[in-house]
């Protein structure tokens, strides 16, 4: 449940800042379980996935798409394309993170904190 306020108040600031125009348009989720991700439509036009797959330590927008559907995110790591730079595996899409909380680094999209230092909630 806070997994989905998350992400439904992320995506409504995104929404402001990146598409005036939403504000008149019709913001609708479809949430697949199956595949770890939630998908978000406005005015029936796919814009953005919030996913959480098991392979990765956090969670992130990914693909987001322009009002044209022109994608804008890059593939790597998760779909890489012709000719992009393979660097900074940890850049997936859009995510809000910090790169030292107490320690430990929340920036990067590593396994290197160990599961002894990650809090016991689930989100």
């Amino acid at each position: 449940m806070i997994k989905l306020s998350i992400l439904i108040a992320f995506t409504f600031l995104l929404l402001l800042s990146f598409l005036p125009s939403a504000k008149s348009q019709s913001v609708e989720f479809k949430n697949k379980d199956l595949e770890k991700k939630v998908d978000v439509l406005i005015g029936g036009k796919f814009f953005t996935a919030f996913i959480y797959p098991d392979n990765m330590e956090k969670q992130s927008l990914y693909p987001i798409l322009s009002a044209s559907g022109k994608t804008i995110t890059r593939g790597f790591p998760l779909n890489p394309r012709p000719f992009e730079r393979t660097d900074h595996p940890h850049h997936v899409g859009l995510w809000f993170n910090f790169g030292n909380v107490n320690g430990l680094d929340f920036w990067n999209n590593s396994f290197a904190i160990q599961s002894a230092d990650k809090p016991n909630t689930v989100l």
